[in-house]
């Protein structure tokens, strides 16, 4: 018989269980962390990113719907993470520096 695993989420500073998930969950989310991790650095397009990708088909493939909706909300929130860091670190254009004119 599978294990089944709670997951925790963090809400207000506490942890709380949200509800029993299957080991390809626990798996699939490892795997979906060590991706955003790249996507962090800036390795999105890799062979390693690809790799991962590769191995994440088998966990999903025995997700239960719940599950599914579950691990798409978690990416999402791991996204708009990136995306906010990115943005902090990385401005879209270079501060503009004035001319010796302009003083």
């Amino acid at each position: 018989m599978p294990r089944i695993y709670r997951a925790m989420t963090v809400q207000g500073g506490k942890p709380m269980v949200t509800a029993e998930k299957s080991p390809h969950y626990a798996r699939y989310v490892e795997l979906l962390s060590q991706l955003h991790a790249l996507l962090r650095e800036g390795k999105g397009d890799t062979a390693e990113a690809d790799a991962l990708r590769d191995q994440m088909d088998e966990p999903w493939s025995h997700l239960t719907e719940q599950e599914i909706a579950q691990a798409r909300l978690l990416s999402a929130k791991m996204s708009s993470q990136n995306a906010s860091t990115a943005s902090v670190w990385a401005p879209a254009e270079p501060p503009r520096v004035p001319s010796p004119r302009s003083q």
